[in-house]
C-alpha cells in the first residue's frame, strides 16, 4: 500500500509547512488514525507532489485543530498525456455526468467542457455555480485515486455551435451514425490514420460528443461546413457518457 494522497491548494503552502484543510485534516486523523510523525502526499493540482511529516496534531486554545504538517521532499507528478484532450460533452443528467467525470479525469482528460446541443434536456444555467463547485470536488477525489497530479478544467456550458468555433485545435466529431445530415462518418482507425499521419505534440485535440438523442442532422451539416470530420463509433448505439469515455480512451491509446 502507498502513502495516503490528498490535493491541497496552493495558498495553504506557507515556506515548508502547509496548513491541512479541515477535511484532509478529518481523513487522515479521524479516519485513516494517522499520528504524529506519520507521513502523507499532498499535491496542489498543478503538477507539484510533496511528502510531508504530520507534526503534533493537538486542539489549539481556541478549540480549532492544529493541522500543519512538515515539507520532507517536492517533486514532480505525472504529467498529463499529449496531446490535450477537451471533451466537449453533452450536458447529461446527474449521475451520468459525474461518473463521467471522474473517470475521464482517472483516464487523463485535460478538460471538461459541457455543451449545449439541440437535443440536450439539461437546465444549463440553472445552479451551476453550486453544480461546480461539486463538480470539483468529484475530480479532485478522483485525482486523489487515480495518482494524477494535475485537476482538470471545467469550463462553463457552452453551445454547440459557439464551441464548435472556439474549440478549433484538431477537434472531431463522434457520431453513433455513419450517414447523418449532409455528412458520411468515417470509421474510427481510418479517420484517425487520416487526420493524424504522424504523432502530434505541445497541442490539443477537441472530441464532440452529444447527448442521449445524438447529434442532430444541422449539427452535423455545421460540423462539416466547419471542416471538423466525421467520426463514427461504430453500429453499436452507445449512451452519451459511454460514448465520450470510448472517444477519450482511443485518443490516448492512438498517441500513446
Amino acid at each position: 500500500m502507498g502513502l495516503a494522497r490528498f490535493y491541497i491548494p496552493q495558498q495553504q503552502i506557507q515556506g515548508n509547512r502547509i496548513e491541512l484543510t479541515e477535511s484532509v485534516y478529518n481523513h487522515a486523523v479521524k479516519v485513516l488514525r494517522m499520528k504524529a510523525g506519520d507521513s502523507i502526499v499532498l499535491f496542489d493540482g498543478t503538477g507539484n507532489e510533496y511528502l510531508v511529516k504530520l507534526l503534533n496534531l493537538r486542539s489549539s486554545s481556541i478549540g480549532s485543530n492544529h493541522r500543519e504538517v512538515e515539507i520532507i521532499s517536492v517533486f514532480n507528478g505525472r504529467q498529463l498525456p499529449e496531446p490535450r484532450v477537451y471533451l466537449c460533452q453533452a450536458m447529461i443528467k446527474k449521475e451520468r455526468w459525474e461518473w463521467l467525470l471522474e473517470k475521464g479525469t482517472e483516464l487523463g482528460v485535460y478538460a471538461f467542457v459541457p455543451m449545449i446541443t439541440q437535443y440536450t434536456e439539461i437546465e444549463e444555467k440553472r445552479g451551476f455555480e453550486k453544480k461546480l463547485i461539486r463538480w470539483k470536488t468529484i475530480v479532485q477525489n478522483a485525482c486523489e485515486q487515480s495518482g494524477r497530479s494535475f485537476i482538470p478544467e471545467i469550463l462553463p456550458p457552452i453551445s454547440f455551435e459557439k464551441a464548435i468555433h472556439e474549440y478549433t485545435e484538431h477537434p472531431l466529431f463522434f457520431c453513433s451514425r455513419s450517414n447523418l445530415g449532409q455528412g458520411s462518418a468515417e470509421p474510427v482507425k481510418s479517420a484517425l490514420s487520416r487526420v493524424f499521419p504522424s504523432p502530434i505534440k505541445n497541442s490539443s485535440v477537441t472530441l464532440f460528443i452529444g447527448p442521449e438523442g445524438g447529434f442532430s442532422e444541422q449539427e452535423a451539416d455545421m460540423a462539416c461546413t466547419a471542416k471538423i470530420p466525421l467520426i463514427s463509433l461504430g453500429d453499436q448505439i452507445l449512451r452519451s457518457e459511454t460514448a465520450g469515455i470510448a472517444a477519450s480512451i482511443i485518443m490516448l491509446f492512438w498517441f500513446s
